[in-house]
């Protein structure tokens, strides 16, 4: 399926293979994504955080830029997934994905430096960064 957010003008991204791809489909159907190679050459690059079954396409050989340069927030103490969400020019990274609001709202509760940003065409809600993340050599 086609990934779209309720908010139009943001997308998501994958670090993946040492590059950034922009998403274009979320599916859990390998019938699709073979069909979407074959007709427009796209590939899955990552799955979707909290949903293993879920896989992330992106035009093949398109990668947007380097990963190395897009910063990483993710530590022990709060960790986040490899995906981004593009807004308004800025990258929030994605730290929980999840279809259930009472999951939103306790994740909030315990961790401060997340919030909700989106929701997709498939109902699953990212939480993010609350502070965008810095794209070096680029402004933020």
């Amino acid at each position: 399926m086609k990934l779209k957010f309720n908010n139009s003008w943001m997308s998501l991204y994958a670090k993946s293979m040492g590059k950034v791809f922009e998403i274009t489909h979320a599916t859990d159907s390998e019938k699709l994504q073979d069909s979407l190679y074959k007709r427009e050459t796209i590939v899955a690059v990552s799955r979707l955080h909290n949903y293993p079954g879920v896989s992330l396409l992106a035009k093949a050989y398109a990668p947007v830029f380097r990963a190395s340069e897009l910063q990483d927030l993710n530590t022990d103490n709060c960790p986040y997934s490899n995906l981004y969400i593009h807004a308004e020019g800025k990258f929030f990274q994605v730290a929980l994905v999840t279809t259930e609001i009472s999951e939103c709202n306790q994740f909030c509760s315990i961790r401060h430096d997340v919030s909700l940003i989106a929701t997709d065409n498939a109902g699953r809600h990212y939480l993010v960064s609350s502070r965008a993340v810095n794209r070096l050599g680029a402004a933020a």
